[in-house]
């Protein structure tokens, strides 16, 4: 039985013997995804909020150098 097996089956025995654990955990992870995600979407949201601002400054610029 290679290494990996075992650590394997380990884990495997540990989530029957543990179900409400495991569940826990479950939980904790699908909060910090959320949670992760969430920030992305803002950061997201703010990155594309500055380029449509530096988007209207060049505008601007360019009216101003047509006139």
């Amino acid at each position: 039985m290679s290494e990996f097996d075992k650590i394997t089956g380990d884990a495997e025995q540990y989530a029957k013997d543990h179900p409400q654990q495991v569940h826990e955990a479950e939980q904790d992870a699908e909060h910090v995804m959320e949670k992760e995600l969430g920030h992305n979407e803002q950061r997201d949201e703010a990155q594309q909020d500055g380029s449509q601002q530096d988007e209207n400054a060049e505008d601007a610029g360019q009216q101003d150098r047509d006139r």
